[in-house]
Parts: C-alpha cells; sequence; structure tokens
C-alpha cells in the first residue's frame, strides 16, 4: 500500500470512529499520535521495500548532500536504532 494511501486510511478510519464516537479520550490521543507520524512511517516503509523516491519539489540548498551520502546516513542511523533497541531489550 502507498504511503498516501496508508495516511489517508489512517485519516478515514480516525474521522470515522471519532465521527460515530466510537472512541475515547485515551483513544483519539493515540489517533493523533499515528496521523503525526504517518508521514514518518511511510518514508520508512519506502525506504525499506526500495521504494523512496526524492520529492520532486526539492528547495535549493548551500548545503547539498549527495543521495549516495544521504542513503548511507539513514542506512547507518538504522544500524545505530537497531543497537539501541537491542540494548534496551537487553536491560529488561
Amino acid at each position: 500500500m502507498g504511503g498516501n494511501k496508508y495516511q489517508n486510511l489512517i485519516e478515514l478510519l480516525g474521522k470515522t470512529l471519532i465521527n460515530n464516537e466510537l472512541i475515547n479520550s485515551q483513544g483519539c490521543d493515540v489517533l493523533e499520535l499515528i496521523n503525526n507520524y504517518s508521514a514518518t512511517w511511510s518514508t520508512l516503509l519506502q525506504y525499506d521495500e526500495d521504494m523512496l523516491q526524492l520529492p520532486n519539489n526539492l528547495n535549493k540548498s548551500t548545503n547539498i548532500l549527495s543521495y549516495d551520502y544521504a542513503i548511507g546516513a539513514i542506512d547507518e542511523l538504522k544500524i545505530n536504532l537497531i543497537k539501541i533497541n537491542q540494548q534496551n531489550l537487553a536491560i529488561k
């Protein structure tokens, strides 16, 4: 499922639950959190599935990173996050 479709689905689900009063205030807070992070999750999913594309509306910047450098930085971040998660699981 594409990123925008996923975001639209989450937004529609949230509105339906709220409008039909099928969710309490804590559930509304959870939906708000999910909505706030759905774009990030979609981007990470696209990256994990090797479907991440460069946006069409890139802004000019004085600090330009190459695509290869950015992908390398993302890979490094992913590795570090996995290590942190493994350390946290070991502590528990």
